[in-house]
C-alpha cells in the first residue's frame, strides 16, 4: 500500500457543500428553468379557450398596423426583385453579346503564335510574363478588331489565351527548373486567339502580335533579351472546357430567371393583403387556470431543478477523475500542505525538508512557475522543475538525483489516477515527499 494514500477516504461535507455552491449561478439558472418548464407543461392542458365575438373598438388602428407590415413585406420582396432583375439583365447582356458564349465549342477557329524569348540570365520568364500580360490586358489595341466585328473589346479579350514553357535549347530543363537553378535560358511564349471564323481569329492575332512587338521595343527593364517569332499556325479545333463553361453559364442564367419569377409571384399572390373586415371583431380567450395552481407547479419545478442540479454536482465531486478541490486532495492523500502563498511555502519547506539540498518539483501543475517563484528564497536548497514524471523520461531521470520531492498539482487539471501513479514512482525510488502545493 502506498503510504501517501489514505486507505479510508471520508467525504468532507463542508468541502462538498463549498464545491456545490461554488456553482451557484448554474444551479440558480437551471432551477429557474426547471420551474418555468414544469409550470408550463403542467398548466398547459388545463387551459380552456372559448371563442366569443366581441366588437373591436379600434379596428382601423389595428388594420393600419397590419397594413404597415404588409407594405413592408411587399417592399422588401420588390427590392430583392429589383436587385435580382439588375443582376439578371447584366448576365443576359453577357450571354447575348459575348462571342465566347456564342462560339461553337466543337468548331473553334484557332490561330496560335509561338515566340522564343532569350535572356543572358534567368530573366526570360519575367520578360515572357510581361509580354503575355500585355496581350491579355486588352485595351485600345483591340478596339479596331471589335469595331470590325461589331462587338466590344471586352468580348474580344475573352478570346485570347497565353501560356509559357521552357525552350528545348535549355538543356531539357523546364521553365521552373531554369528559373530555380538561376541558369540562362529561353522561354517559349505561346499566344492563342479564338474566333467564330478564320478572319476573326487572324484579325485578333494580328492585333496581339503588333502589341507584343510594341511592348518588346518599349520594355523599360534593364534585362537584355531577344524576341523571336517561331511560328504561326491556324487550325479548326474543339474544347470540352468551353462547352462546360457555356453550360454552367446558361444553367445559372436559367436559375436566376426562376428566382425572378419566384419574387414576382411572392409579391403579387403569396403575401396576403389584410382586409378591414377582418378586424371588426376579434376572438377572446378565457383562462380557467388559477394563479395559485401555476405558482404551485412553478415551485415544484424549482424544487426538482435544485435537487437534480445539486445531485449532479455531488456525483461529480464523488466520482470525477480530476482533482475537484484542495480539501479533496488533503482528505485523499497523506501529504503535507505547504500552503498557498510563497512565504508560507518556504516556511513549510524549512520545517519539512530535513536537510534536503536538491528538491524536485513535479506534478500536473505549473512546475516551472513554482520553481521560479521559490528560486533564491531558500539558500540551502535548489529547486528543480521537472513537469510530470508519469510520461516524461527526462523528468523521471531527474528523480534519482534529488533529495526530496514537492508535488505541484492544479485543481480541475490534475487527475487522481495520475497523482497515484506519481506517488507510486516516487515511492519506488525511496524519495521523501516534502509536501504539495495545490493551485
Amino acid at each position: 500500500m502506498n503510504k501517501y494514500i489514505v486507505s479510508d477516504v471520508k467525504i468532507n461535507i463542508r468541502d462538498l457543500m463549498r464545491y456545490v455552491f461554488r456553482h451557484w449561478l448554474v444551479i440558480v439558472s437551471i432551477t429557474v428553468l426547471f420551474g418555468g418548464i414544469f409550470a408550463g407543461v403542467k398548466a398547459a392542458p388545463m387551459f380552456k379557450q372559448t371563442e366569443e365575438a366581441a366588437p373591436q373598438a379600434d379596428s382601423q388602428s389595428m388594420y393600419d398596423t397590419y397594413m404597415g407590415y404588409y407594405n413592408l413585406d411587399v417592399g422588401t420582396v420588390n427590392d430583392n426583385f429589383d436587385q435580382m432583375q439588375v443582376y439578371f439583365a447584366g448576365n443576359q447582356n453577357y450571354v447575348n453579346n459575348s462571342i465566347f458564349m456564342q462560339i461553337d465549342p466543337y468548331s473553334i477557329c484557332d490561330t496560335t503564335t509561338m515566340y522564343e524569348i532569350k535572356a543572358e540570365d534567368s530573366s526570360a520568364l519575367a520578360v515572357a510574363s510581361y509580354l503575355g500580360n500585355t496581350a491579355l490586358a486588352g485595351g485600345g489595341f483591340l478596339d479596331p478588331v471589335a469595331s470590325q466585328f461589331d462587338t466590344e473589346s471586352i468580348y474580344i479579350k475573352e478570346l485570347i489565351r497565353v501560356s509559357y514553357s521552357a525552350s528545348p535549347v535549355t538543356s531539357g530543363l523546364t521553365t521552373n527548373e531554369v528559373l530555380d537553378n538561376g541558369q540562362a535560358g529561353a522561354v517559349i511564349l505561346t499566344v492563342e486567339t479564338m474566333g467564330t471564323s478564320k478572319e476573326m481569329s487572324e484579325a485578333i492575332m494580328d492585333a496581339v502580335e503588333a502589341q507584343i512587338e510594341s511592348a518588346s521595343s518599349a520594355y523599360a527593364g534593364d534585362i537584355s533579351f531577344t524576341l523571336s517569332k517561331l511560328s504561326r499556325v491556324y487550325q479548326v479545333t474543339a474544347s470540352d472546357a468551353i462547352s462546360d463553361f457555356q453550360y454552367h453559364i446558361y444553367d445559372r442564367f436559367e436559375k436566376m430567371g426562376d428566382i425572378l419569377n419566384s419574387f414576382k409571384k411572392q409579391s403579387t399572390t403569396e403575401i396576403v393583403k389584410p382586409a378591414l373586415s377582418d378586424y371588426t371583431s376579434v376572438k377572446t380567450d378565457t383562462n380557467t387556470v388559477s394563479p395559485k395552481a401555476i405558482v404551485k407547479f412553478g415551485l415544484t419545478g424549482v424544487f426538482l431543478g435544485f435537487v437534480i442540479t445539486c445531485a449532479v454536482y455531488v456525483l461529480i465531486y464523488v466520482m470525477s477523475g480530476k482533482l475537484i478541490t484542495e480539501d479533496r486532495f488533503k482528505s485523499m492523500y497523506n501529504i503535507n500542505d505547504l500552503g498557498a502563498d510563497d512565504d508560507m511555502i518556504i516556511a513549510s519547506i524549512r520545517n519539512y525538508a530535513q536537510g534536503a539540498k536538491k528538491i524536485l518539483i513535479t506534478g500536473s501543475g505549473d512546475t516551472e512557475a513554482l520553481a521560479g517563484r521559490l528560486k533564491g528564497k531558500l539558500d540551502i536548497a535548489e529547486f528543480i522543475p521537472a513537469g510530470s514524471i508519469t510520461d516524461n523520461a527526462q523528468a523521471r531521470a531527474k528523480l534519482t538525483d534529488c533529495d526530496a520531492v514537492i508535488l505541484a498539482e492544479a485543481v480541475g487539471v490534475s487527475r487522481y489516477d495520475t497523482i497515484n501513479e506519481e506517488l507510486g514512482i516516487i515511492l519506488a525510488t525511496d524519495k521523501e515527499i516534502i509536501g504539495a502545493v495545490i493551485r
